[in-house]
């Protein structure tokens, strides 16, 4: 499962690598306003993987299982029966964002002179999300198989492809356009891709029209009606503040907000690459009944991911102003980074039950609690976004989306430490506090460096955060690591261990 942990990760550090690259030069060629009207429009046409109906997430849940159990008439059906279903959901996608691009001027704050364009590229996007609905079959027969390491050299290939042409085409185009067109390309390379793949290395794997079975698709829509809200949901709480900025601040002000929410956004799918990962080994283990390695799954990569969230979290809460100023100018240190630093208070805690209890519930089919609990946090994010903004501006918006999330990190907690029988005393020592702890090893020698020099270059600024990488490894390596675990490091290196 380490091996599909890692490619996950990788086509998500080439994503932040590529938007680090990216961001600024899209601010400096298109402007705040017009990138600003591009990331309003990522936002709203994001919300039509909603009319997905969660069936992807429920696609993965029931090909793991039924391929475990070798029962290829019934992943033939299954796989079918959602060809058909995404197809037509494409088709609506594709009307409603027409329908869209007639509207946002309308709602949003869109100036003038951008309007015609807005259009355009919504219908653009519309067309593109609609597309890859009908491709979705494939990807979800990959993560159900467990192809994470061809998935993710496919998505990292055109990750770049995409990345050199948005540098070379759009400085001679210069528009919102580009940027469809690009990604309209890059979904069509990628599903050709994968069904090439399915089709010579699974040829037992078919999509016919005799498999359709409606039976089938009802029994897959009634496990998704829980992923659906839940996805809904998780839309409200990390993807409309856009929409919230356009609509009570400016489209401007979106440029600001979406820098600092971006890091989260992206660590939070750096942290999904470990739940992608679980989730098609925690069907089977529930298909097979092994109770005793879900709890395993349940402790083992929360103290693993607590780890991994503790030192990027407390990075960004300490030096994420001193990179923002180096990546997009001194202009954002303020205001993005004081965004940053409140929405990583929450982060700290909720990332590790977004990326390890949700997909132990949802292959567990215990989903009504975690998704009511979700849908709540979220209406509550949204109005608190909506309100505070309005009076505080930005930073209101940042706290409206932080306190629900620590509402949702307290239930997810007790929910999923009762539903797997552990004790929940156990677990917060184990899984949260331990790892909590060990933050104190990566801000210290960070903060000493940082009072010692000034960081006004990539050079310092990589510097200083390697020193605290550094301590902090040899401090989880020497307090935090059982004694069979520094045995294993010490195996991987060909070296011979001394207790």
């Amino acid at each position: 499962m380490l091996k599909n942990v890692l490619a996950n990760w990788s086509n998500i550090i080439l994503s932040v690598v590529s938007v680090f690259f990216l961001y600024p030069f899209c601010v400096q060629v298109l402007g705040e306003e017009q990138y600003g009207i591009w990331l309003l429009i990522s936002s709203i046409t994001g919300y039509f993987a909603l009319l997905q109906l969660g069936v992807p997430l429920a696609n993965v849940r029931f090909i793991s299982k039924y391929y475990a159990r070798g029962e290829m008439e019934k992943v033939n059906e299954v796989v079918s029966s959602n060809f058909l279903f995404f197809s037509i959901s494409g088709a609506v996608v594709f009307i409603c964002g027409i329908g869209i691009a007639f509207l946002i001027d309308v709602v949003f704050q869109v100036p003038p002179e951008f309007r015609r364009v807005a259009r355009l590229a919504t219908i653009i996007v519309s067309l593109n999300v609609a597309l890859s609905f009908s491709f979705e079959v494939f990807e979800g027969l990959l993560h159900g198989l467990q192809k994470f390491v061809y998935f993710n050299m496919v998505k990292n290939l055109l990750l770049l492809v995409r990345v050199v042409l948005t540098f070379v085409v759009l400085k001679y185009e210069n528009g919102m356009l580009v940027l469809g067109e690009l990604l309209m390309g890059v979904t069509l390379l990628q599903a050709a891709f994968f069904y090439i793949f399915v089709r010579f290395k699974h040829p037992e794997i078919r999509i016919r029209k005799k498999y359709f079975n409606f039976d089938v698709f009802k029994m897959v829509a009634g496990y998704s009606f829980y992923v659906l809200l839940f996805q809904f949901a998780s839309k409200i709480s990390f993807n409309t503040s856009s929409m919230v900025v356009g609509s009570v601040i400016s489209v401007q002000a979106i440029v600001f907000f979406t820098i600092a929410n971006n890091f989260i956004i992206y660590f939070m799918q750096l942290v999904s690459g470990v739940s992608n990962a679980i989730m098609p080994r925690v069907s089977q283990f529930d298909a097979l009944n092994k109770k005793s390695g879900l709890q395993d799954i349940y402790l083992k990569y929360s103290r693993l991911t607590a780890f991994i969230v503790v030192p990027v979290c407390f990075g960004l809460f300490i030096f994420g102003g001193d990179f923002i100023a180096l990546w997009m100018g001194e202009r954002y240190r303020e205001v993005s980074g004081n965004i940053l630093s409140v929405l990583t208070l929450s982060s700290l805690f909720f990332l590790v039950q977004r990326g390890v209890a949700f997909p132990i519930l949802m292959g567990t089919s215990h989903l009504r609690f975690p998704t009511f609990l979700m849908a709540g946090t979220a209406l509550l994010n949204l109005l608190l976004s909506l309100w505070w903004g309005s009076v505080y501006g930005l930073y209101g918006v940042a706290w409206g989306m932080t306190v629900p999330n620590f509402v949702n990190t307290v239930g997810l907690i007790w929910y999923t430490c009762r539903v797997l029988k552990v004790p929940v005393r156990d677990y917060l020592f184990r899984g949260v506090l331990i790892p909590l702890s060990a933050g104190i090893f990566f801000s210290i020698p960070g903060l000493l460096v940082h009072r010692a020099i000034s960081i006004d270059s990539y050079l310092k600024f990589s510097g200083m955060i390697f020193v605290s990488v550094v301590v902090y490894l040899i401090c989880c390596f020497a307090f935090y690591m059982d004694t069979e675990g520094r045995k294993e490091v010490f195996r991987k290196f060909g070296l011979s261990f001394v207790s």
